[in-house]
C-alpha cells in the first residue's frame, strides 16, 4: 500500500531575462513569476491584438496586486526556474501550482493557503490504471521541480517497480504518453480535466486521498508574506476567492 500525505500546492511567480534587481527596483509594481503551461491555474490565450495570460492564478495575482496598491508584472519561465529567480531577486513572488514541501521551506516563505484540490492521473483511455496502487511497473511523468516530483519519489520509495521521468514541460509529458513512453502522469485534478478537454485521447482518474494546498512563495525576510496574507484575508473575507473558484474551478471532476 502507497503511503499518502496532504501537500500544499504554493503557486509560485517567476521571471525570465530580466534584471536581477528587477524586483526591488520599482515599488509601484509587484512582479509576478509562473509558467504558465497548466490550464486552468497559468496559460496563453490569443487574439487578434495578441497572446495574454489567462487563468486562475493570474486573475488572483491581479486582485492581490490591487489590495497592495502595486501594479502586476508577470513574467513566464520554465518551472525548474521558479525557485532560483525568486531566491535571486529576480521575482517578488511566484505562483504557479507549487507546494510549500519541507524542502522549499528551506529556502523560502509561503504566504496563508488559499486553495485545496485533489491531485489526479493524466493517462490514456485504454490504460488499466485507477489509483496510485496501480502505477507498479508503470513509467510515471511529472513536471520537473513540481510538488509532484516531490510525490512522485515518495511513491517510488514505496514500491521501486514505479519508474519517476520529470520533463520540464506539460506538452512534452503529453506527447510521451502519446508515443507510450509514460503510462500516466501526475498533476492536479483540475489541471488534468482541462488537458483532457483539448486531448479527446486522454482520461483521468481523481486521486481523492492525496490533496494539495496552494499558497504563494515569497522570498525569505521579505515584507510581502504579511501583506498577501492580509490581502488573501480581505479576498476570502469578501468571498472574492469564492467567485474565483466558481469560475474556474468548481465544476464536477467526475464530468
Amino acid at each position: 500500500m502507497v503511503f499518502l500525505k496532504t501537500f500544499s500546492m504554493g503557486l509560485i511567480f517567476l521571471l525570465t531575462g530580466c534584471d536581477p534587481q528587477a524586483s526591488s527596483e520599482k515599488k509601484d509594481e509587484l512582479i509576478v513569476g509562473t509558467s504558465a503551461d497548466l490550464r486552468p491555474f497559468e496559460y496563453y490565450i490569443g487574439d487578434s491584438a495578441g497572446m495574454h495570460l489567462n487563468g486562475f492564478d493570474i486573475e488572483l495575482a491581479k486582485l492581490v496586486g490591487a489590495q497592495l496598491g502595486k501594479k502586476i508584472v508577470f513574467r513566464d519561465m520554465d518551472f525548474s526556474a521558479l525557485m532560483p529567480a525568486l531566491m535571486a531577486g529576480q521575482v517578488d513572488i511566484v505562483m504557479a501550482a507549487l507546494s510549500p514541501t519541507p524542502l522549499r521551506l528551506q529556502d523560502v516563505n509561503f504566504s496563508d493557503n488559499y486553495l485545496s484540490m485533489s491531485a489526479g492521473l493524466l493517462l490514456k483511455k485504454s490504460a488499466n490504471i485507477r489509483h496510485i496502487k496501480d502505477l507498479s511497473r508503470r513509467k510515471v511523468g511529472v513536471r520537473l521541480a513540481s510538488s509532484y516530483e516531490f510525490i512522485a519519489e515518495q511513491i517510488h520509495e514505496q514500491d521501486d517497480s514505479v519508474t519517476i521521468i520529470t520533463r520540464e514541460r506539460m506538452q512534452e509529458l503529453i506527447y510521451e504518453l502519446s508515443v507510450n513512453s509514460l503510462d500516466a502522469v501526475m498533476l492536479d485534478a483540475h489541471a488534468a480535466r482541462e488537458i483532457v478537454k483539448e486531448h479527446g485521447w486522454l482520461t483521468y482518474v481523481v486521486i481523492d486521498d492525496l490533496h494539495v494546498d496552494c499558497a504563494i512563495a515569497v522570498a525569505k525576510q521579505s515584507p510581502l508574506q504579511q501583506q498577501i496574507n492580509q490581502a488573501l484575508s480581505t479576498l476570502h473575507q469578501k468571498g472574492i476567492i469564492d467567485e474565483l473558484k466558481a469560475k474556474w474551478l468548481t465544476k464536477q471532476l467526475t464530468e
